[in-house]
Formats: C-alpha cells, structure tokens, sequence
C-alpha cells in the first residue's frame, strides 16, 4: 500500500494509483512495461492483454483483452501501432511471431513469424 508521505510532487496521486492497482485485479500478472520513443504513453502487457496510459497526466486510456496475453509490448513512435509478442499459451499465435496490432481501428495489420520463438522487439526513431 502506497502512503502519501511516500509520494513525491508531480508522482501519481492515492486516486490514480489505486485506479492503477484496480486496471490489474483481474489479471494474473505484468509480463512488460513499455514507453513510447516519446516517454509520454506507456503500454503494459498482461497475461489477458495490454493496457495503455498517458504519463502527463496519468490516465488510462485503453484495455485490450488478448486471447493469450501478451509476453512483450512496444509502441511504435507517436503512432497508433503495436508490436506485440504473444505468450504462445492458448492464444491463436506463437510466441514465433510478432504482430503488428493497430490500435485505431482494433485489429491485426500485419505479422512476422519467425523460426525461433522471440524474446524482444524495439523499434527506432527516425535518423
């Protein structure tokens, strides 16, 4: 539990941490946390899917439930795509494969399989 006294200026306040806490009740687990190039979204995958919150100010923005869940997560730039590495378990994808998710209109825009399963993906910004 979160005290007041633990919190700092411009940190998250009990309100929003406990809606934070709250978004995770019903999932097992958080299998990664990721920021955009821009530190200003963060995406966290769960075991049931990703979660997606603004940093400034803090606030949930959306919940996608994953057949499966989700091992690793990666916002890609400013824009409104993922990359998600699915956990392979009882999902319709491998942990081989790397899906492109498009979040504006709430489906798959593309896919990678690879022989190997994955462990990561990142992606860069512009040179």
């Amino acid at each position: 539990m979160v005290e007041s006294s633990n919190l700092q200026p411009g940190s998250m306040s009990q309100k929003d941490f406990a809606a934070l806490g709250a978004q995770f009740q019903e999932a097992e687990h958080v299998t990664h946390i990721a920021f955009n190039h821009d530190q200003d979204v963060v995406v966290v995958g769960t075991n049931k899917g990703f979660v997606i919150y603004t940093i400034d100010p803090f606030c949930f923005r959306i919940y996608r439930a994953f057949e499966g869940g989700v091992r690793h997560t990666q916002i890609v730039g400013r824009s409104n795509v993922l990359l998600l590495i699915p956990s392979g378990l009882g999902s319709k994808f491998s942990s081989k494969t790397i899906v492109f998710w498009d979040e504006k209109v709430n489906k798959q825009a593309g896919i990678i399989r690879f022989e190997h399963e994955i462990l990561a993906c990142s992606t860069v910004r512009k040179m």
